[in-house]
Parts: C-alpha cells; structure tokens; sequence
C-alpha cells in the first residue's frame, strides 16, 4: 500500500506490469517466479465464450484499483500515464465510460499532490477534443461522448472526496454541491439507446449513468464533510431523495443514505482520516458500482460498503470546566502547521468541534473571558507543554 515499485521483496514480481496488463488487456503473462507449463486453454465456461487474451471487462475495474493503492500518494508520472484517457476518438471507442470513472480515480489518487480543489483542475480531467466534437461529425457515438464526459467529472469529484476526506474544506464542498445539482436537475433521456447514440444531442445522457454519477458525487460530499453536520451538505443530499421514482434503483438510496450517514458520523464526534490505509478503506466502501438489489453482490461485494469505519477516527475536541466537570463552550485560537513546516495564522474557533489531526494543530490558546488565557503548544517531548498536548490528544478534552 503506497509503496510502489520499490515495495521490499516485491520488486521482481513486477506488479505494475501485472496490473496494467489487466487494465490495458494484452496476452496472458505466465506467473513469475513459479515454474509452469503448457497447458491448453479452455476456451468456453458454462456461461460464456471469452476470446484469446486477458478478458478487460473483468479484469480493468480490479487492476485499476489495485495499480490505484500500490502507487498511492507516488506521484509517479510513469504510471500514472499508462492509465491516463485517451486523447482521440477511436481510442476513446475502445474504453467502457464506468472505466474511465475508475481511471481517473486511479490516476489522481497516484499524482496525489497534484489533485486540486478547484472547477478547473475537475475540467482539465476531460480531453479537450470532447468540447470540440461538432455536431456535423458522422459516426461519432454520441452517447460514449456524454456518459464518458459524465463519468469523468464523477471520478474527479471521487478523488476530491478521498484526498480531502474529513477536512470539512469549504471550496470542496461548494464544489462538489454544485456538481451535485448539476447531475441531480439533468433531464434523464428516455430516447433508445441506438438513437442517444447517433443523435448530435450532448446534453442528453441514460439515466443510469446520470444515478451513477450522482450517488459517486454524494458519497464524495459526504466524505468531505463527514461528522460536521454541515447543515448545506445536509440539505443537498436530502434534496436526492425527493427527485426519486418508483424507477430508481436500490443503489441510489443507498449511496444517499450513506451519505447522510457520513456527515452526520459517530453524532459530529467522528471524522475521516487520511492515512493510506484509510483511503483504502474509504475507497472500497466508495467503490462507484452500485448494487441493482439488496442482494446483488455480482460486481461489488455489499459488505465492503461498511469498511468506512476503518477509516472513522474519534476528533472531537470539548471544553470542561474543571470545578463543575460540565462541558462549556469556549473560543480558542488554533493555529495549524502546513505540510512545508511554516505555521498558518491563527483562527478563532469555538468548542467543542472536529479538530484536525493532530500533528498539524501548533498551538491552541484559549480566548474567552471568565477562563485564563492558557496556550498550549507542540514542543520538544518531555516538557510541560507536550504533556498538555499530549492529554489533550488523548483524552479529546481541553480542562
């Protein structure tokens, strides 16, 4: 997990090239490092005939998963483009719109550092000869164009939602709500699927891809704000449920629900961490294949939805009078570290609330009247500040 190429004892197994097989499709690779044979091979199963080579349609989703946590937070740019879209049409043709939702989770999760929160890195994730595609064009399959620009935006709003899990950061959440309304108050067509295809219509999309979109999109939200309770966030994803139908499908509720869950989590005490392993967690309770029924488990297994909890970590921070014991609410001026060392100015806050992990918090001083002004700073082990910040980290209460 996150290791890379460089993984101890794992560097002559070649995983990249493995997975990346699995994903782009190829020939079969005989297995390394074990000693085989030649076998002839079965042609046909029960159900169905698969030609000469590595089946993708099973293959992809898996292999672009597993490439996805190997090179977690790399920022290896050699990977990351093996598994970038396509930049012309007839490549495009040859790639599942879903697959490109899971590629371009892949990638930004690999180039890590360069994910930003912001509208025009989300449109930089979509080829520009899509927006240049005219409507004159012929053999031009449509649909693939508006489900493949659909998912795409889907999975950059997906790898939003796992690089800023548990961050409550504002300019994701306005971004990832309005993104939101957009594929909730999208006309679902109900046109042929031969005639969506070779109808010169971009705006007019299944609603199958439009449901998948917009339950990837609420589970990114609710990643973002998950134990905050943020009152926009919650009106946004209660708003989904009013636009159902007797159509809808049972993965829809479902995401929405688990949404709602999110942000609401452990009562406000609990957020997200952003630990590799949490990301895992998060990305496999996410993972954008939504079951049709209550016991579909063809393509995603339903328990895995509850491996958030993995991910679920206890950040609440309240104030306690020390001569009643009661919680009161107090402001404080927090100050946070960046990832270069340099320390942020400082923000007025009021506990009890969700604080960020605590290797990031520098200094907390208390600001209000009535309590003496104690500060509180991350200093060298041993000495009586780190003892304060030590009990305040373990024990979540500021006394």
């Amino acid at each position: 997990l996150g290791q890379g190429s460089d993984a101890p004892g794992l560097a002559d197994l070649q995983l990249d090239t493995w997975l990346l097989r699995y994903i782009l499709g190829g020939p079969e690779m005989p297995l390394p490092g074990v000693a085989t044979r030649e076998t002839q091979r079965q042609e046909s199963t029960c159900q169905l005939w698969e030609p000469e080579g590595i089946n993708t349609c099973v293959t992809a989703p898996a292999g672009c998963i597993a490439l996805a946590l190997v090179f977690l937070r790399t920022n290896c740019e050699a990977v990351a483009s093996r598994v970038a879209i396509p930049q012309n049409l007839f490549h495009l043709e040859q790639l599942r719109p879903d697959f490109a939702l899971l590629r371009i989770v892949a990638k930004s999760l690999i180039l890590w550092d360069q994910i930003e929160p912001t509208n025009e890195w989300v449109d930089r994730q979509t080829p520009a000869f899509l927006s240049k595609l005219s409507t004159s064009g012929a053999d031009i399959d449509w649909l693939l164009v508006t489900q493949t620009k659909a998912n795409l935006a889907a999975g950059a709003c997906l790898a939003l939602g796992l690089r800023f899990a548990g961050s409550s950061n504002e300019a994701v959440k306005e971004l990832l709500i309005a993104r939101l309304l957009g594929f909730r108050d999208a006309v679902r067509s109900d046109a042929h699927v031969a005639l969506m295809a070779s109808k010169p219509t971009p705006d007019d999309v299944d609603a199958i891809t439009l449901e998948t979109c917009q339950s990837t999109i609420a589970l990114a939200l609710g990643m973002v704000m998950a134990g905050t309770g943020d009152l926009a966030a919650l009106r946004t994803l209660r708003s989904l449920r009013k636009k159902t139908s007797l159509d809808t499908g049972y993965g829809v509720h479902m995401a929405t629900h688990m949404a709602i869950g999110w942000v609401c989590l452990g009562g406000g005490r609990y957020t997200f961490d952003q630990e590799p392993l949490s990301i895992a967690a998060l990305l496999m309770a996410s993972f954008p294949r939504f079951p049709m029924g209550l016991v579909d488990n063809r393509c995603h297994l339903q328990a895995f939805r509850h491996l958030y909890a993995l991910a679920a970590r206890h950040r609440c921070i309240e104030a306690v009078e020390v001569g009643s014991k009661e919680p009161v609410h107090v402001h404080v001026a927090l100050q946070t570290r960046k990832d270069d060392g340099q320390l942020e100015a400082p923000e007025t806050l009021l506990f009890p609330r969700l604080l960020l992990a605590s290797s990031e918090v520098a200094s907390i001083r208390v600001n209000s009247e009535g309590f003496w002004p104690v500060t509180i700073k991350r200093a060298e082990p041993g000495t009586a500040a780190a003892r304060w910040m030590k009990a305040v980290e373990d024990t979540r209460r500021l006394y």
